[in-house]
């Protein structure tokens, strides 16, 4: 896995995150990595799933181009 932060889509909806492990974004900057679920909400949209340190978060992502291991998104809202 990257150093920094990333996303990793596995198969049947599972989702890795590896995300700021607290609120302060100062370096150096510690990072953890949390499960959650993902979904495709319509045919370029994806919807995710996962805690952070300030709780539950449900999120939308728009994706621009899609390779065979690359993805280019961009969020687009956070839902909670």
């Amino acid at each position: 896995m990257p150093e920094g932060y990333c996303m990793v889509f596995k198969e049947k909806g599972k989702l890795i995150l590896r995300q700021n492990s607290g609120g302060c974004g100062t370096p150096p900057i510690t990072y953890s990595n949390v499960s959650g679920t993902w979904e495709w909400s319509t045919d370029s949209t994806i919807t995710m799933k996962y805690k952070s340190w300030m709780g539950p978060v449900e999120e939308e992502w728009v994706v621009r181009s899609l390779g065979k291991n690359w993805l280019d998104m961009k969020p687009i809202a956070q839902i909670k």
